[in-house]
């Protein structure tokens, strides 16, 4: 079994503005061309891991797609315990438009009640970060925990009463240990769980 910790932003449900404009971020795989910005899909991967972005929901609130980020692993076995960011390797998570938060979300997957999306369709919108779940946790999954640098807060982004609600995240603080979203080893939803082995 591999152990490793990940060192950018998956398995996350964030949410942009529809853009009929080209892509301005030379970085993006898509510079220049019509739609959202690319980041993904260009070049070799170096490993048997990649990224799957999908788009969850559309319109939910006029004019946003929620699109949720995947960790797609090389073996069965592997387990992704955590996503962080420090000085030493910084984590930025940037969106043209903003991170949409809903008033009934959460910071967290953990947080989300999918129950309430035919009651409270923003709540589908809702920007968080998880590790393998996005609802309440059960049976042998873990809470997602949350940890930010005392110079550098990024949980706030995620939470829609704060004043960082919808702001970009970087976590590249010179502190010890910077910020992460993180689960405790071993704990089932740091594990891929069908055929496609993604968390």
């Amino acid at each position: 079994m591999r152990h490793f910790t990940l060192l950018i932003a998956l398995c996350l449900s964030v949410v942009s503005f529809a853009s009929e404009t080209p892509c301005l971020d030379p970085l993006a795989c898509n510079f220049m061309e019509e739609g959202e910005c690319d980041f993904c899909s260009c070049g070799d991967p170096i490993s048997g891991y990649s990224i799957t972005v999908e788009e969850f929901a559309i319109d939910a609130v006029a004019g946003i797609t929620t699109y949720r980020f995947y960790l797609n692993l090389e073996n069965p076995t592997d387990f992704l315990s955590a996503i962080y960011g420090s000085s030493a390797n910084p984590l930025s998570l940037v969106s043209t438009d903003g991170f949409y938060n809903s008033m009934f979300g959460g910071v967290t997957g953990g947080n989300i009640n999918p129950a309430f999306f035919p009651f409270l369709p923003d709540l589908s919108a809702d920007s968080w970060v998880t590790i393998g779940i996005d609802s309440h946790p059960t049976g042998s999954e873990a809470e997602i925990g949350i940890i930010e640098s005392e110079g550098q807060a990024w949980i706030g982004v995620f939470d829609y009463s704060s004043e960082l609600s919808g702001q970009n995240v970087f976590i590249n603080h010179l502190s010890q240990y910077g910020g992460a979203w993180y689960i405790t080893n071993g704990s089932i939803n740091g594990f891929s769980n069908d055929e496609s082995q993604r968390v």
